[in-house]
């Protein structure tokens, strides 16, 4: 299976979480599948990641208090209103889709650059920092009327061709550009 195939259905996979009625595990599996998506591209380049690596890239830390904030307060809140909005639900799952393949093309751009396994720290910092300035919801974008620059999109089955044209209408041409732009920057 090509890079762009196996991205594409893994990160499927991974928007597919929120669906998981259970509280914590919907964040568990995504996890899980990440560090999957992200061992495999690696393995593909030829590379080995550690699970420390694996663990430093696919996990989405945050400050201990607002962690804390957002499990307390937010989390039962965001809960309660997917189930009245199922809607938001859907929504949950194309920017989880999207942000996946991002996260899974910023890995597979950090295994070819030389990057990793070497230092997993910035390549994380990196893949926030850039997911942070650009917003990449595909419907968010629509509503905004914001850029959605062309892409070289994958000649595959329709699931990955569905998933990269998602992540065009998300920008996801210029999360790419600037995340190989600070890559290529030395710190």
């Amino acid at each position: 299976m090509k890079a762009q195939e196996q991205i594409a259905h893994m990160a499927y996979w991974v928007g597919l979480t929120p669906f998981v009625p259970v509280p914590f595990l919907d964040e568990y599996l995504r996890v899980k599948m990440l560090k999957r998506m992200f061992k495999s591209i690696a393995t593909e380049e030829n590379i080995e990641l550690d699970d420390v690596t694996l663990k430093v890239l696919a996990e989405d830390r945050q400050p201990f208090i607002i962690g804390c904030f957002l499990a307390v307060f937010w989390w039962p809140l965001r809960k309660l209103l997917r189930v009245v909005f199922y809607f938001l639900t859907i929504k949950e799952f194309i920017d989880w889709t999207c942000e996946a393949v991002l996260r899974g093309e910023m890995v597979r751009l950090a295994c070819v650059t030389g990057m990793l396994p070497g230092d997993p720290n910035r390549v994380r910092r990196e893949m926030k920092r850039v997911l942070i300035a650009h917003p990449h919801s595909p419907l968010r974008r629509l509503l905004t009327l914001g850029k959605r620059p062309p892409m070289t999109l994958p000649d595959a089955d329709w699931i990955t061709r569905f998933v990269y044209r998602t992540v065009q209408w998300g920008g996801g041409a210029i999360v790419l550009d600037a995340f190989e732009r600070d890559l290529s920057n030395e710190e």
